[in-house]
């Protein structure tokens, strides 16, 4: 089976929103648990911290006694080095606008698009009679059952998913985990994270850390490309305005 592990990251403006899918083979998933673990032994930390991305660059929580920010610059070099072992096709699509709409109006055109992406990943990485399922880190009841009815809609009646022989093979209906019970949506916040602070926002570092470097080292070269080479509009997926509705 393949899995499409997804997070949203939303800019802290209120006018973006960001999700990105690490899409990997599933025997992958007790290894990425196994080697977090040990990353966070070696920094001193609990074993139930968790990689929030952002909590790391600014000193919160867990990661409140990593006072230099070369040891948090390291600690996310480390994690990228997990992401880079798994070897996975990495999408993102966001849009730029007023997020606090109708959630099903602002999801359902960015769902859509990723579901897309994803599939095409997919077709890359699977080999004869898999599956594919995405599993996305849980909010709140709400907007997950938003999003599960959006993601169900567009794989049964969407206007090229529903014709796609592929989409067939996604497992219709997401599964929503909390990351600390699925470590791999611990990647896909970094991934999210990272894409939209340096490529949507153009802000490659914060404070001390530079996440500009680690997207050019370690992200950029696991997005997707089109046969012609290209990011955008293929790992890298911006939509218009115009289609929210």
């Amino acid at each position: 089976m393949i899995i499409a592990s997804a997070d949203e990251s939303i800019g802290s403006s209120g006018k973006v929103l960001l999700v990105a899918a690490v899409v990997f083979r599933e025997e992958y998933i007790q290894e990425v648990g196994i080697t977090l673990v040990d990353v966070k032994r070696e920094f001193g930390l609990p074993v139930e911290a968790e990689i929030h991305t952002s909590d790391i660059v600014h000193g919160k929580g867990y990661f409140s006694d990593l006072r230099s920010f070369s040891e948090r610059e390291d600690l996310l070099d480390k994690v990228f080095k997990i992401m880079k072992l798994i070897n996975p096709i990495i999408v993102a699509v966001w849009v730029e606008t007023d997020i606090s709409i109708d959630r099903r109006r602002l999801a359902a055109p960015i769902y859509e698009v990723l579901l897309e992406r994803i599939i095409l990943a997919f077709i890359k990485l699977t080999r004869k009679n898999e599956h594919l399922m995405l599993v996305i880190d849980e909010t709140n009841y709400r907007n997950d059952w938003i999003t599960a009815r959006i993601v169900e809609e567009k794989l049964s009646k969407g206007a090229y998913l529903s014709r796609w022989p592929e989409a067939r093979k996604m497992i219709p209906r997401p599964l929503f985990l909390n990351s600390s019970t699925f470590p791999p949506l611990q990647l896909s916040d970094l991934a999210a994270y990272t894409v939209r602070r340096v490529v949507v926002e153009g802000k490659p570092k914060v404070g001390g850390v530079n996440l500009g470097r680690l997207y050019h080292e370690y992200l950029e070269p696991l997005l997707d490309r089109c046969k012609d080479g290209r990011i955008w509009g293929c790992g890298l997926k911006r939509l218009p305005k115009s289609l929210i509705p």
